[in-house]
């Protein structure tokens, strides 16, 4: 289970994994040149999705069941993507936020938070604290840095009031 937020400037993910009842910390957030991708669902569908997104010229990955969704984010435009099982990107809009979405369980949470006025860090803390299926550590990219890096939130951080 995941959650995974977005709010036009930092691009955020909580860690935990889950494989029969048992909780693993793990970086869910994946940098692809100018793109920031991050994924819920079966982990394995995942990664080989964000492996055939790194590099295209393999064959393109068939027989999902529609078990993953994952939210992309090009760098330089701000917008935000959904890829699903068919691997077609369709821009992402959210009511009259549109630089702002979310996915995975925690989603609902963070979307809320998020309309509040909260960052996309916030908004991960704010489904860790609901979700059962999202802990922390929080990562995350700021995507106005000038080099995109991942990093992990330290709770003596400002960033929550950033927005």
């Amino acid at each position: 289970m995941t959650t995974v937020a977005f709010d036009g400037r930092y691009f955020a993910a909580d860690s935990c994994g889950v494989c029969d009842g048992i909780y693993f910390k793990m970086g869910k957030i994946h940098i692809l040149d100018d793109m920031v991708v991050s994924g819920c669902g079966n982990t394995e569908s995942i990664l080989t999705v964000v492996d055939w997104l790194k590099d295209q010229s393999k064959p393109k990955p068939t027989g999902f069941n529609d078990d993953i969704l994952l939210l992309e984010v090009n760098r330089k435009t701000k917008k935000s993507y959904l890829v699903g099982a068919s691997l077609i990107p369709e821009e992402f809009v959210f009511g009259s936020k549109p630089g702002i979405n979310s996915i995975g369980s925690g989603a609902k949470a963070a979307m809320a938070s998020m309309l509040l006025g909260q960052n996309a860090i916030a908004a991960i803390h704010c489904a860790c604290e609901i979700d059962i299926y999202s802990r922390p550590p929080i990562h995350y990219v700021d995507l106005d840095a000038d080099v995109l890096e991942i990093k992990e939130f330290q709770e003596k951080e400002k960033h929550y009031d950033d927005r």
